[in-house]
């Protein structure tokens, strides 16, 4: 039978929400839906899916692998004509498959769905939501967007492997998108595509992922740029923090939801979006250096 969805669950360290990530998707899958977990966890996430799950396709990276990397495993792993992306860390609604599925009725090569916190998370669960997702906190607008979230997505498999060089090594979303982009690909949003995030990572875990996906993003945007254009980025590092700060607290208050959870957090976004911009600087660094 063909394959119409394959689904890539990240699975890093998720001891506190596999259960319930994955006991959501396998009460609505078919035969259908092809169910990939890609895991490199060390806290007992791993055992748990073999034992509870063992219908459930499980792939195993190193430690070292960063989620981006767990997911270009999956993708290749994958067979659907239909991908999306999730992580162990993140609960989809109970009709999250039929919502995919439903969006890619529409002409579009990828689509994206809302990500919201857990209400009974804790202040640092709610800073990584905020810092991670905040521009595709509840509420959203369905139509065409220049972004969808990694965490919530999913591509028509024919533009997502024409694109296989920009996701081979670690599937970053930005050139990806920024590919699709180029031959006039459309990405969409359905506000009803719903995950909710759950605890991910303690402060100083969350500020290491912060400076290695800033350093890859840097090292990124360098190899895109020359080299005057290089040292001006990497002149203007100090103020990425303000710039995303600002950019944040703008999008949290306007869509007028959890304020009071944002600015108690704030002083932990704060330093999440200092490593983020010390690793995006070392990533321009290197690139000054080749």
């Amino acid at each position: 039978m063909t394959i119409a969805l394959s689904i890539v669950v990240a699975s890093c360290n998720a001891v506190v929400s596999i259960r319930d990530c994955l006991g959501c998707l396998v009460r609505q899958v078919d035969e259908r839906i092809e169910l990939i977990v890609v895991d490199n966890s060390d806290d007992g996430t791993t055992e748990i899916v073999r034992t509870d799950f063992p219908q459930i396709q499980l792939v195993t990276q190193p430690k070292s692998a960063l989620i981006n990397e767990l997911w270009s495993a999956g993708i290749r792993e994958s067979s659907g004509a239909i991908v999306a992306l999730t992580t162990a860390h993140c609960i989809p609604s109970d009709d999250w498959i039929q919502q995919v599925l439903d969006g890619h009725l529409a002409e579009a090569a990828g689509v994206g769905g809302t990500i919201d916190g857990d209400p009974a998370g804790s202040l640092t669960d709610w800073a990584v939501c905020f810092c991670r997702y905040n521009h595709f906190l509840p509420p959203l607008d369905a139509g065409n967007v220049d972004d969808i979230p990694a965490d919530n997505a999913s591509y028509k498999r024919a533009p997502l492997f024409r694109h296989e060089a920009q996701w081979r090594d670690g599937f970053w979303e930005p050139q990806l998108h920024r590919a699709l982009a180029q031959e006039g690909q459309v990405l969409r949003i359905a506000p009803a595509m719903l995950v909710r995030h759950r605890h991910s990572y303690n402060f100083l875990g969350f500020m290491m992922q912060r400076f290695l996906h800033g350093q890859k993003y840097g090292s990124w945007r360098a190899s895109t740029l020359g080299f005057v254009k290089r040292a001006l980025m990497l002149a203007a590092s100090p103020l990425i923090p303000l710039v995303l700060l600002q950019r944040t607290t703008r999008r949290v208050l306007r869509k007028g939801r959890n304020r009071s959870k944002f600015f108690a957090a704030l002083p932990l976004i704060a330093a999440f979006y200092v490593a983020w911009a010390c690793g995006e600087a070392a990533g321009y660094a290197k690139g000054l250096a080749r």
